[in-house]
């Protein structure tokens, strides 16, 4: 995973981080959050209410990942096979989502 940039010899070189150090850099530098625990937000002025922290992909995001195309990633989210969400004109599909699509495959 990609996490904070740094400068080797003024060169600006990406920082690869495991998953959870990346989910807690991540959520350490948001403004206004403590992190508790990968995956898990709380906000100092309401520190009852836990957002979980996760990522979305665009269709295109997906098909450049998975190799599908935008047809027949349509076509399993009518079928219900692939949940999505909509943002305005954006069709976004969540990272838990995406991980249940992909365990539903049948195995060849």
């Amino acid at each position: 995973m990609p996490g904070p940039e740094s400068a080797i010899d003024g060169i600006l070189q990406p920082i690869f981080l495991f998953r959870t150090e990346f989910e807690l850099w991540l959520l350490r530098s948001l403004e206004g959050a403590k992190a508790t625990q990968p995956g898990e937000v709380r906000s100092r002025q309401t520190d009852r209410s836990p957002i979980l922290a996760t990522r979305t992909f665009s269709i295109e995001d997906v098909m450049a990942r998975i190799g599908l195309s935008k047809t027949k990633l349509y076509e399993e989210i009518e079928r219900g096979n692939l949940r999505a969400k909509k943002s305005g004109t954006r069709t976004l599909i969540l990272e838990p989502d995406l991980d249940a699509f992909l365990n539903g495959l049948q195995r060849v």
